[in-house]
């Protein structure tokens, strides 16, 4: 299966390497041609105080194939949000690649990365911060008009490692990504390095994929829609 990304590089990592090398690789390959619930995800309310299960995952007419994750009636109270996990595939003690390519719509917070208990717990709490003690990957706090940016946290046993304003949410697709090799994590936007993470890497959990939104109440119902997951790990 082809990856629908936008012609550019997919980071600068050996990430098709895996198919070269099937017997020192895992490679994973996810390009949403079918929604994520009928390939294995989870789909999960986030901090809804009502009785209903609002949020709704559904595959788009879009090249390539996208899912969209809607948040759906109510979803513009406070913290109101949803994700779509996967059980753990990736481990960060070994050399890995991770990527993925989304686009928000009125996001108040979201996480995209690999977290533990991905598809049996929620991501993001009441209060709208990070939930799980072993996560990796990018984190917006409180998206608004005026604040866009995400940064890129690594924490294991509940200790963050960050790298602040690397990527900024706006209404275009863009592509989030890390590598892990020989202890150190470089974190990529759109094909570009924006830093690395030396310390509290989760590499003693199992992780599974994960993409997480939740409203800040005043901004309107948020989105997440996903064009694809790729990701490469040696055995």
């Amino acid at each position: 299966m082809s990856v629908s990304y936008d012609g550019g590089s997919l980071g600068s990592a050996p990430l098709l390497s895996g198919l070269d090398r099937p017997h020192r690789k895992i490679t994973y390959f996810n390009d949403c041609f079918v929604d994520l619930t009928s390939d294995g995800f989870t789909l999960t309310e986030l901090n809804d105080s009502g009785s209903e299960f609002a949020a709704t995952e559904t595959l788009q007419d879009a090249k390539g194939g996208v899912v969209k994750i809607d948040v759906a009636t109510g979803g513009d109270s406070a913290h109101d949000g949803a994700q779509v996990g996967s059980a753990e595939m990736f481990k960060c003690d070994k050399d890995l690649y991770y990527e993925t390519r989304v686009k928000f719509a009125n996001p108040g917070y979201a996480f995209i990365g690999l977290s533990a208990g991905a598809d049996d717990g929620a991501i993001l709490n009441a209060s709208s911060a990070l939930n799980n003690n072993d996560m990796i990957g990018f984190y917006l706090d409180g998206g608004t008009a005026t604040n866009t940016s995400m940064d890129f946290y690594s924490r294991k046993d509940g200790s963050n490692s960050t790298v602040s304003s690397v990527a900024t949410v706006g209404s275009d697709f863009i592509r989030l990504g890390f590598t892990v090799k020989s202890g150190v994590v470089t974190v990529w936007v759109d094909g570009e390095k924006k830093g690395t993470v030396e310390s509290n890497i989760p590499t003693d959990e199992e992780l599974g994929i994960v993409w997480a939104i939740t409203s800040d109440g005043t901004d309107g119902v948020p989105t997440l829609e996903i064009d694809y997951a790729v990701g490469s790990m040696d055995r």
